[in-house]
């Protein structure tokens, strides 16, 4: 995955994150530890605080619900989705090119689950939708 894919993954995340005014401790901590899971430096995650970064979404079906359940994760350490948070994701949804009933059962799944959700059933979700 290139640089400019995992910042990608990471200035959205952030974007989300920001949404309640304030980036929480608990957030930044999931974000830190995700940016080093994917090779980027701690310098790096701060500037795309303040850098708008492109979406590059993913060439590949199941990777792009991958990154969408990244996206909702994040909402997890707040146990409450609010109706912004909730549009965003289906806006970024419909950008991965994703279903939007589909974003809808993402959500309420990983939000039933508390966050852990198998990526085989992810998958077999997406295509519930695709074909």
């Amino acid at each position: 995955m290139s640089n400019k894919k995992r910042q990608s993954i990471l200035a959205q995340l952030l974007k989300l994150a920001k949404s309640e005014e304030d980036v929480k401790h608990i957030d930044f901590e999931f974000l830190l530890m995700l940016a080093k899971e994917l090779g980027v430096e701690h310098k790096d995650l701060k500037t795309l605080f303040e850098d708008y970064i492109a979406l590059f979404p993913p060439r590949i079906a199941q990777e792009s619900i991958i990154q969408l359940q990244r996206l909702i994760v994040i909402l997890r350490h707040e146990n409450k989705l609010s109706e912004s948070d909730k549009t965003y994701i289906h806006t970024m949804g419909l950008k991965l090119g994703i279903h939007s009933e589909a974003v809808e059962r993402v959500i309420n799944l990983i939000m039933v689950k508390q966050g852990y959700v198998p990526k085989e059933e992810l998958i077999q979700l997406l295509n519930t939708y695709n074909n």
